[in-house]
């Protein structure tokens, strides 16, 4: 790869430029005598510019400044580098959070090309907290972002955002709920009436459900326990009729009978 004198590589989506950004490139500045901004689209991040408007806002905010150029590429950065002639690629760091990214992608980057190398350079520390997603979110929210954008980025943001900002909000839907509804309440005890009145009426249940119930509601009425000593006797024997579990053999009901009897032995 044929290099050009001094030339670097500044990529990135810069969606939007951040004082963060500049503060890089004039770093960049001091090492390099040509530092080429190359605007990407960041296939992991929702755009806000597209790519036009991001190389027209670098290129109001660059000026006149002989030294800097702003294009945009697509494709993989290490084509782009050898077709610049470029073999060196600078990165901005803000903290330690930003390295280990920045690691993976500068080994890549010279495993793909191995005469290209990446250098990073750490911001103010002004600026360690500024990224260009935290300014779009708390532009949307509607807060004051000119402090970490220059005027004409903050201008843009501004007229972007100001029609949906201008858009109101729809109401929330309240769901429907039982308690709410003034006629579901009432239909309630209309459901329980009927079955109700089939317990009363004792239908639905055989006869030793029904002893067994008039039983307990006596013993409930007369503030007496119920007697568990008193054994159990087998009465009626019913088949299983079912195919799910044949197995199981008869289905064996019981009643209490009284202590002067004796349950049978069962077989």
């Amino acid at each position: 790869m044929s290099a050009a004198p001094r030339l670097a590589i500044y990529p990135g989506s810069f969606d939007p430029v951040t004082h963060g950004h500049l503060d890089i490139l004039q770093r960049a500045l001091g090492v390099f005598e040509r530092v080429v901004i190359a605007v990407a689209d960041n296939v992991r991040k929702g755009g806000l510019f597209d790519r036009a408007e991001r190389v027209a806002l670098l290129r109001q905010v660059v000026g006149t400044e002989p030294r800097v150029e702003v294009d945009a590429f697509d494709g993989l950065l290490v084509d782009y580098a050898r077709q610049r002639g470029a073999q060196t690629i600078v990165r901005g760091l803000r903290a330690v959070a930003d390295f280990e990214y920045e690691f993976q992608l500068a080994l890549m980057n010279r495993r793909l090309e191995p005469q290209l190398d990446t250098i990073f350079l750490m911001t103010d520390q002004s600026n360690f907290y500024v990224s260009s997603s935290l300014v779009k979110e708390v532009a949307r929210l509607g807060g004051d972002v000119g402090a970490f954008v220059p005027e004409p980025i903050h201008r843009a943001l501004v007229a972007k955002l100001a029609p949906a900002a201008r858009q109101p909000h729809a109401p929330l839907k309240r769901s429907p709920t039982v308690a709410s509804s003034p006629s579901t309440r009432r239909r309630l005890p209309a459901r329980r009436e009927p079955q109700a009145r089939r317990r009363a009426a004792g239908e639905g249940s055989s006869e030793a459900e029904r002893t067994g119930c008039h039983r307990r509601r006596a013993n409930a009425g007369s503030g007496r326990a119920a007697d568990l000593s008193t054994p159990l006797q087998r009465t009626t024997t019913v088949p299983m009729r079912t195919r799910l579990a044949p197995s199981l053999g008869p289905l064996r009901t019981f009643r209490r009978c009284s202590p002067s009897q004796k349950p049978p032995q069962i077989a």
